[in-house]
């Protein structure tokens, strides 16, 4: 049980520390592409797949895991249409990588290679683990005689540079004894091969404590001491190729995994190659290019890459600029910008494709909101005239993606971001803005320049309200607006020194004509005040505020006060109303109406309105059995009396005089006026129902109906 539970520990502990070290690449990891759509890592027997960097999705490349005997590839994918992704061999081609070796150091395997290959099987072109690296031929027996087996074994029409982090020289194995050059046995090294070519592949007796041993040995070209390899961090690699002089150029830890700033000290080497080795296969131009990786059985590690840049995919001239749209100049690390300028973050974006088809896709811009900055929006605008608007940032993160991707006929991009420098109390300088912009096929990280900022006043006038009021028509507005030193915080005695300014309907006003004024507490520099609903007119009103004074003036504030026009409607009306009910006589008879004729009329329009009241009967008097009514009702005047039938009668018009008002028309009726029912001598006695119709209308002017 003791062994048992040694072992389970020992894999455990095993286990934990390879997932650090993972975790650790992909916190500290660069800026890279996303690589699912331009690069293929679906290779059967390849051990690859992608991961997120903390920015961008799917930039990372795990070659190799840190397990035994694996192998992976990654490459360029050649697709239809704007979408090509080839090693050009006939122009200049420039690719960036990241890579990362783990932080297992000497014990750390067996490293990667980046390749360029026209190989039959394209991008699904993978050779075999350990001191193969994923490109190299494989060792199977240490016969003479064996070299174009060898070489047949490796990925065909390729050249390759391998990043070797284990040396394979020990010459007791029969697949270990790639690194048993003098040059390349005592140290992980940088060197170029051709892995289809026999001649690389060199059978190599040595005499061993009395007795000879005889492998193959791998022959390295221009092999130089790999420093730095897997030390836990990550190493930018630069590959550089020029068709005139057939030279092959790499740049191996050239550029800052921190900062991406280029340095000073780096290892590189020129060295000519054959393009013949590549161009055998269907098309003598171009070729896939990418990186391959393996682990051995004893020596392992989490082999990863990203891509940062290849003029395969077009070239990007991207560039970061910062201007001072208040003074219309550049801003430099030495230029002082007063509180209050507006500024402009402005990222040009310039795209030669390498191909007529190809497109730059739609980039997705993220960026911290500049520090002491306050961002107003932006826009996007393309060489086609296309242009989009990026909203004002909520938060503290400006993201975006542009709708449109750049290509032959529109080829350039402006991305500007503006806004207000903020008031500081003394000078301060602002640092240095980063943005990413990322997409399909590209990514690139700008910096813009840090700034100073002089010390001032700058007058902020915020809405602490709404931008838009509903309001009743008899209600007053409740405004509320606080004035700042940009984000901070202004005394009341600096406050008093910038009076609000205030215009309605385009008619000057004073504070003091509402009710209301500066409010003292906790947030000094606001205002609360009411506008009294008699200055606003029916509809929208538009109010406008500004502090101003000592020859300075806040931004201006509109607010819109929709003011409602009030309604015109029935208080109430009976549902059922009745008259009187009477003997029959073989006499004519005129009845009189019940208590239940309760009529009311509300106009909330104010006195300059008006309004008419209609009647109209739309069933007729009859009892339960049909039996119709001898009679009809009437509409009695001091002048008259008028019929009601299915016809509209007037029966009331008024001007309403006061806001709010009830007329109860009923009320205006006396006994013998008013609706009243006519019953002639020969009607038959019953109980009669009928139903009466009332509308009411706004007229414009009574006087002409």
């Amino acid at each position: 049980m003791g062994i048992v539970v040694s072992v389970w520990s020992s894999r455990k502990v095993q286990a934990t520390s390879r997932n650090a070290d993972l975790a650790h690449a992909i916190v500290t990891a660069p800026t890279g592409m996303p690589l699912d759509q331009v690069f293929t890592t679906d290779i059967p027997g390849s051990s690859t797949k992608l991961l997120d960097s903390p920015t961008i999705p799917k930039s990372i490349a795990q070659i190799t895991p840190e397990e035994p005997n694996q192998i992976g590839a990654i490459w360029s994918r050649e697709t239809a249409g704007n979408q090509q992704n080839q090693f050009n061999l006939t122009q200049k081609m420039e690719m960036g990588f990241w890579l990362y070796f783990g932080n297992r150091g000497e014990a750390a395997g067996e490293g990667m290679a980046f390749v360029v290959q026209n190989s039959p099987q394209g991008d699904h072109a993978l050779a075999a683990s350990g001191q193969s690296l994923g490109v190299w031929g494989h060792v199977t027996s240490n016969n003479q005689g064996l070299s174009q087996q060898i070489a047949q074994t490796a990925i065909q029409n390729s050249w390759a540079l391998e990043f070797d982090t284990h040396v394979n020289g020990d010459i007791h194995e029969l697949a270990g004894y790639f690194d048993g050059a003098t040059a390349t046995r005592r140290t992980p090294h940088i060197a170029y091969a051709s892995p289809a070519d026999p001649s690389y592949y060199l059978w190599t007796p040595e005499l061993v404590n009395g007795s000879w041993d005889k492998n193959y040995v791998l022959r390295h070209y221009h092999a130089n001491p790999l420093r730095h390899g897997a030390d836990g961090s990550w190493h930018h690699l630069t590959m550089s190729w020029d068709p005139n002089s057939r030279y092959l150029t790499y740049y191996y830890d050239d550029r800052d995994p921190a900062t991406n700033a280029e340095r000073e000290i780096f290892d590189s080497d020129t060295f000519r190659v054959k393009p013949e080795d590549v161009a055998t296969g269907s098309d003598q131009e171009k070729a896939y290019w990418g990186i391959t990786g393996a682990t051995g059985p004893n020596n392992q590690a989490n082999n990863l890459v990203m891509i940062d840049h290849a003029s395969s995919l077009g070239k990007v001239a991207a560039n970061a600029y910062l201007d001072d749209e208040t003074t219309k100049q550049s801003v430099t690390a030495r230029t002082t910008v007063a509180a209050g300028d507006q500024l402009t973050y402005r990222y040009e974006f310039d795209y030669q494709p390498t191909d007529s088809e190809q497109e730059l896709q739609p980039l997705t811009m993220t960026m911290p909101v500049p520090e002491g900055l306050d961002v107003t929006g932006g826009q996007i605008s393309y060489s086609d005239q296309k242009t989009e608007k990026i909203a004002k940032s909520q938060g503290n993160q400006i993201q975006v993606k542009w709708s449109q991707g750049l290509s032959k006929q529109r080829h350039h991009a402006t991305v500007k971001v503006t806004g207000k420098a903020l008031p500081v109390t003394q000078s301060v300088t602002r640092p240095a803005a980063v943005a990413q912009f990322y997409g399909g096929n590209y990514q690139t990280t700008l910096t813009a320049p840090a700034y100073k900022v002089a010390g001032g006043l700058y007058l902020k006038l915020t809405n602490l309200g709404d931008d838009v009021y509903l309001v009743k028509r008899h209600e007053t507005a409740t405004i509320k607006v606080r004035l700042q030193n940009g984000n901070l915080p202004l005394d009341v005695a600096t406050v008093a020194q910038y009076p609000l300014q205030l215009s309605l309907n385009g008619q000057s006003h004073a504070l003091s004509e509402f009710a209301g004024g500066l409010v003292t507490g906790d947030a000094p520099g606001t205002y609360q005040f009411q506008i009294p609903a008699n200055l606003l007119r029916e509809g929208e009103n538009r109010l406008r505020l500004r502090a101003t004074g000592h020859q300075l003036s806040s931004n201006e504030i509109a607010i819109s006060l929709v003011r409602s026009p009030g309604t015109l409607s029935f208080e109430h009306v009976p549902q059922v109303a009745s008259f009187e009910a009477h003997v029959l006589d073989g006499r004519q008879r005129l009845l009189k109406r019940r208590d239940d004729w309760q009529l009311g009329i509300r106009d909330e329009r104010g006195p300059e309105k008006n309004w008419r009241l209609q009647v109209k009967m739309t069933d007729g008097f009859t009892t339960t059995k049909g039996q119709p009514l001898r009679g009809q009702p009437l509409l009695m005047t001091a002048n008259g009396h008028q019929p009601l039938d299915n016809n509209v009668t007037t029966v009331a018009e008024k001007p309403s005089r006061t806001q709010g008002e009830v007329v109860w028309v009923d009320r205006t009726w006396a006994a013998n006026t008013g609706i009243l029912l006519e019953v002639a001598a020969d009607a038959i006695a019953g109980d009669y129902s009928g139903s009466l119709q009332w509308l009411l209308e706004d007229v414009p002017d009574l006087n002409n109906g």
